[in-house]
């Protein structure tokens, strides 16, 4: 009877690992997994990007969501073609954008602050404070911070094997 059970036991255990191992990381997740620790070794560069985030007083974009606001816009808005403009070249991960707000600052139109921070494919981070004039968005003052190169498989192993 002992035997019977502890067969059951040890069965009922290798079909649960099978299922657990079914449940793989897609492809999306190991990229947010990548994205996400990219995020903390800018943040170890740049403490006062973190706090920045911190306080809410700012609003996060990404290229696409740029890019969707010059689709939608229905005259030319160089200002916004200024600003996709600065997510051009390679990078390791996602280039973030983040404007910052002030009291008469209601949307992207009012911004004239911001930064836009990355890895690049060297591991170095890279802090791009950006001011908006009349015309266009430009760099004024670029920060260059020790990071660490960083892979999927640094992340996670399942996800250099899968993909």
């Amino acid at each position: 009877m002992v035997k019977v059970l502890l067969s059951f036991f040890l069965l009922f255990f290798m079909f649960e690992q099978q299922s657990f191992d079914a449940a793989s990381l897609t492809l999306d997740d190991c990229i947010a997994l990548l994205n996400e620790e990219i995020q903390q070794d800018l943040y170890l560069s740049f403490p006062d990007l973190k706090v920045i985030e911190e306080d809410h007083h700012h609003w996060h974009y990404t290229y696409e969501e740029i890019a969707k606001k010059i689709g939608k816009s229905n005259k030319r808005d160089r200002r916004l073609e200024s600003l996709i403009q600065l997510f051009h070249g390679s990078s390791l991960g996602n280039k973030h954008l983040l404007v910052l707000k002030n009291n008469h600052t209601h949307s992207l139109a009012d911004a004239s602050r911001g930064y836009i921070y990355y890895k690049e494919v060297n591991g170095t981070n890279v802090l791009l404070e950006i001011k908006r004039n009349k015309k266009k968005w430009k760099v004024v003052k670029k920060r260059i911070g020790r990071g660490r190169y960083i892979t999927l498989r640094d992340i996670n192993r399942e996800c250099m094997i899968s993909y």
